[in-house]
């Protein structure tokens, strides 16, 4: 089970504990209300009859709480529908970065998306070690890819999800 599932199993976990919820807040209010009504009828001599009970003084409430509790179901829902881009925008994404590692990611933005690490190296002056470790930092948080090219890399932008 991916977490892709994890927003549908919370919307349908959420809806039947809200049906049992209400189904217990009914029976408890109808069998309370029609054991006032036996009373009242037993204090005013059987003249009193109601079919309902004492009134449904409860049943406003309780619509009250199931709409508010399937409304929030569903915005959640909504606000994690599996295969929707996350709200993170680019710039978010990119702040965790260090200084350097912003300069490789806005070189290859420049560059379409993609450049050789050596030129990487040339094109912001450091060394080619240096470039090594901030593209492989990068890789592991997985901002690039990088395929092997020649005695050097490929380094590529992975695109936003």
């Amino acid at each position: 089970m991916g977490g892709a599932d994890y927003p549908k199993i919370f919307l349908m976990v959420s809806l039947a504990s809200l049906i049992v919820v209400v189904a217990l807040v009914w029976i408890t209010a109808w069998q309370h209300s029609m054991s006032m009504a036996e009373m009242m009828e037993e204090m005013m001599g059987g003249r009193m009859r109601m079919m309902w009970g004492i009134g449904m003084w409860w049943l406003a409430p309780t619509l009250v709480m199931l709409i508010v509790m399937t409304l929030a179901a569903v915005i959640i829902y909504l606000i994690n529908i599996p295969g929707r881009p996350s709200p993170q925008s680019h710039e978010v994404k990119y702040m965790a970065l260090t200084s350097d590692e912003r300069r490789v990611v806005e070189y290859l933005e420049r560059n379409g998306g993609q450049a050789l690490q050596k030129d990487i190296a040339r094109e912001l002056g450091i060394t080619r070690l240096k470039a090594h470790r901030l593209v492989s930092s990068l890789k592991k948080r997985g901002v690039v890819s990088v395929e092997p090219w020649g005695n050097t890399n490929l380094v590529k932008l992975n695109k936003e999800e």
